[in-house]
């Protein structure tokens, strides 16, 4: 789209936009930083780690709620969790 824009190209960017809404429509839809956080809570409540066993720790996560969270808002979160405790 930004390509199109670019170039000035309205009605393309208006036809990906189009497209756009109806595939995401059929994606998953990602749980909210919140949310996020209280699974990260949740499974360091059920799991013992250390701040050295982080990816340990990440791997396990994502493998129990990889399809529910973004990714890289787990890793924010379970790093600054684990730096925390």
């Amino acid at each position: 789209m930004e390509e199109f824009q670019k170039l000035g190209r309205a009605a393309e960017v208006e036809q990906l936009k189009k497209e756009l809404a109806v595939v995401q429509e059929y994606l998953p839809k990602k749980a909210s930083t919140d949310d996020t956080a209280r699974l990260v809570d949740e499974f360091l409540a059920k799991n013992n780690f250390t701040e050295k066993q982080f990816g340990q720790a990440m791997g396990m996560f994502m493998k129990a709620h990889g399809g529910q969270v973004d990714p890289g808002q787990a890793n924010q979160i379970l790093k600054q969790k684990l730096a925390g405790k």
